[in-house]
């Protein structure tokens, strides 16, 4: 295949979810922007559409004019380059994201073909669904004190599932962590439309999550869906700042609610965040899923 219509693509709706999740259960990666959920909530922002194109499945982000590598059928180098030199004869200047280690390999021409650009800032960070429950070792001896403190401090504190009526609590708790952690203001805005998108469909998305309650006050909340066979997504998670545990208790709480149907867990990417960064390595990944950025030639 060396053509590919971009104007075939369209952007990704609720009754697109079948087709989309039929790529994804047979795939074994594990980058969260293939996430049928994401490609629903972000969607506007990054102007994302898809398209099954030679039993390939397509994403384009016409605000990056990026092309994720396909999922389906498998593709080379080569055919990513001749799709590329096609659609710049079109007038439209593409390149490839989220290439993992083993495409690579798998094309020992790519060199040639393409500048390679590992994208550390949109790596993925991927956990055992046990290790996220247990918290064993010295490297997270931390967190479970944390949250054993949480629990000797505030004894009436609840886990319940988070539902559509807990809307306007998650938006206030989020815009309240932004606040205290002074977050990136256009990279907040982003995120609050993205999470007001999530739980405004968060039934017909089928996504899940668990409320963390403090005397009828919401103090954190998890956003979550499957985003293949053996992995699960967390979309958003936050937590009052002020309240000792509780973003601990929240990530184990998650977890287990995860256990038996996910062997992992993929909590995303640290957006070059520093603070980020810190807190998802503070919990030992099992992996961190470099993405190359593939430049054509």
């Amino acid at each position: 295949m060396s053509r590919l219509d971009l104007a075939a693509f369209k952007p990704a709706r609720l009754e697109d979810a079948g087709t989309i999740l039929s790529f994804l259960d047979k795939t074994d990666l594990r980058f969260c922007d293939y996430s049928f959920v994401n490609q629903v909530i972000w969607g506007e922002i990054y102007e994302l559409t898809w398209q099954i194109a030679a039993e390939r499945f397509w994403i384009y982000s016409k605000k990056l004019r990026r092309l994720p590598v396909p999922l389906g059928r498998p593709i080379t180098a080569v055919e990513l380059h001749r799709i590329a030199a096609d659609l710049a004869r079109q007038g439209v200047q593409v390149k490839f994201g989220f290439a993992d280690q083993r495409f690579l390999e798998q094309n020992p021409d790519i060199a040639s073909l393409f500048e390679i650009v590992p994208e550390p800032q949109n790596a993925d960070y991927i956990y055992s669904t046990q290790k996220l429950i247990e918290l064993k070792g010295n490297k997270l001896a931390k967190k479970k004190n944390l949250i054993s403190q949480f629990y000797r401090l505030y004894d009436g504190a609840v886990v319940l599932p988070l539902d559509t009526a807990d809307a306007d609590d998650c938006i206030r708790l989020a815009k309240e962590w932004c606040r205290i952690k002074t977050c990136d203001q256009e990279g907040y805005e982003h995120e609050k439309s993205a999470l007001a998108r999530a739980l405004h469909l968060f039934e017909p998305l089928h996504l899940e999550g668990l409320k963390l309650v403090l005397k009828n006050k919401l103090i954190a909340f998890s956003i979550v869906s499957p985003l293949n066979r053996d992995t699960a997504d967390v979309h958003f998670e936050k937590s009052d700042p002020t309240v000792k545990g509780a973003a601990q208790v929240i990530n184990q709480e998650t977890a287990r609610s995860l256990a038996g149907r996910f062997s992992w867990i993929n909590r995303e990417q640290d957006l070059g965040i520093d603070g980020l960064r810190q807190a998802k390595r503070s919990y030992v990944p099992d992996e961190i899923l470099m993405p190359y950025k593939l430049v054509p030639k």
